[in-house]
């Protein structure tokens, strides 16, 4: 099982609450203060090049992660279907798509927005993220081939096609358009989490890369600021060219950091959460938003309606409420995330940080030195570790005959075979020399070849 990093755990339920945070109480410097949806893109980027590394194949990479982003998607799109239906389905010249057979089916593969209802648009604005991330799946393989080769030139290619396409040197249509303006917009996030996984960010220099994000950082507040007028607000996630640059800068400091987070080990409480938050990430983004709306009217229907008021109070209210919401919805369908990742479904990932118990040592090997027979000198070969065997009883050697009184000299025995290293010569002399058994390593009796 590989060890997750918990520095990334961290930054993505940290994420996952920002985006929650935002869409209950609207407040346009959340994104300023951390662009989630450039870190969430960066560590999906990340996670990509892993799998694609492991899967050997772009079709086996493909069955898997799409595997895992779909099913999550279809349960709640089927829920969002059903209540839509159940409302009427209502539309109006602003908001909301009419039921349609030849678009409901983006509800299987979001390869555009799906269908909604003016009612419902609030509750499914989220799948846009889901739709840019299946986008830049079918499009990784192609991806990091090319960005390993030509880093800098891919870096480059997505701002020259975001300022073409948002300033109307290139016109678009309004589903294609989306679609390319967002995924110019943080495909240099993406990238950057090809880096990361590849190791490259940890070899720029510090001082050069947090200057180069602070510019970004810089470039893209500025943009904002002086734009608010056309675009109504200085939200950067309403701005495409000030969105680009700034969640850039972002990811490019928080990934060249990199602080060591070995402090969540004295944490497990903190640890388990920010497990549960990784391992249903999925889920708590789809629902996020359909729990803030739903919140009123659970609320309504509780003790604490008196407390659903229209003050501050009663917007903490109703965050404390979306959250537990959320919360049931995980207990409820979080599980489908496991059956996409082929894991066993589980109501709580809970996965607490615990130090490694000690293991039992391994018995100790006694060194053994080999010995070689080369050009009549005994050379040592580096020590291998092996267990120390058994000595075993060797067998005498059976003395010779008696030579029968001749006149002549008795003829001499036959010199008995000597052990011989694989395509070496005799060695006679040095046989004499050690008797008739040759020790072939120490403490072990030499029965056939060395090392045998």
């Amino acid at each position: 099982m590989r060890q997750r990093d918990r520095y990334i755990d961290f930054l993505r339920a940290f994420a996952l609450i920002r985006v929650m945070t935002y869409h209950t109480f609207g407040w346009a410097w959340l994104p300023l203060a951390f662009p989630s949806m450039g870190i969430m893109f960066a560590l999906g980027g990340g996670l990509v090049a892993a799998s694609l590394d492991r899967a050997g194949s772009a079709r086996a990479f493909l069955r898997k992660r799409v595997r895992r982003l779909l099913p999550p998607f279809w349960v709640f799109g089927a829920v969002m279907v059903a209540v839509m239906v159940a409302l009427g389905w209502q539309v109006d010249s602003d908001l909301g798509q009419p039921f349609s057979w030849s678009t409901i089916w983006l509800w299987l593969l979001p390869l555009s927005d799906p269908p909604s209802s003016a009612q419902g648009f609030e509750w499914v604005v989220a799948v846009w993220y889901i739709r840019i991330y299946l986008w830049f799946l079918l499009l990784s393989p192609a991806m990091l081939w090319l960005f390993r080769r030509w880093p800098l030139r891919m870096m480059a290619l997505p701002p020259v096609v975001l300022i073409v396409t948002v300033l109307g040197l290139v016109e678009l249509g309004g589903r294609t358009y989306d679609n390319v303006v967002l995924l110019a917009a943080y495909a240099c996030c993406w990238m950057l989490g090809f880096a990361h996984h590849d190791g490259k960010l940890r070899e720029l220099p510090l001082k050069r890369t947090l200057l180069a994000g602070v510019a970004l950082l810089g470039i893209g507040l500025w943009y904002a600021l002086t734009h608010q007028e056309q675009y109504g607000t200085y939200n950067i996630d309403d701005i495409p060219l000030a969105n680009m640059p700034y969640c850039l800068g972002a990811v490019l400091i928080l990934l060249r950091i990199y602080p060591r987070f070995t402090w969540l080990e004295r944490l497990p409480t903190l640890g388990a959460v920010i497990s549960l938050f990784n391992s249903r990430a999925m889920t708590i983004y789809l629902w996020g938003n359909f729990a803030i709306a739903m919140s009123p009217i659970v609320l309504g229907y509780s003790p604490l309606a008196q407390y659903d008021t229209d003050d501050a109070r009663g917007m903490v209210v109703e965050y404390a409420t979306a959250w537990t919401l959320v919360f049931v919805a995980v207990l409820a369908v979080g599980w489908v995330e496991d059956v996409g990742a082929g894991r066993r479904p589980r109501l709580l990932p809970w996965d607490r940080v615990r130090p490694v118990p000690a293991s039992r040592p391994a018995p100790e090997l006694a060194p053994v030195r080999q010995v070689v027979f080369q050009d009549n000198v005994v050379q040592d070969r580096p020590a291998v570790e092996q267990p120390v065997a058994e000595p075993q009883p060797q067998p005498l050697p059976r003395p010779a005959a008696k030579a029968q009184p001749q006149p002549q000299p008795a003829a001499k025995p036959a010199p008995q075979p000597v052990p011989q290293a694989v395509g070496e010569v005799p060695l006679p002399s040095l046989v004499r020399a050690f008797g008739r058994r040759v020790v072939l390593s120490e403490g072990v009796p030499g029965r056939g070849r060395p090392g045998g």
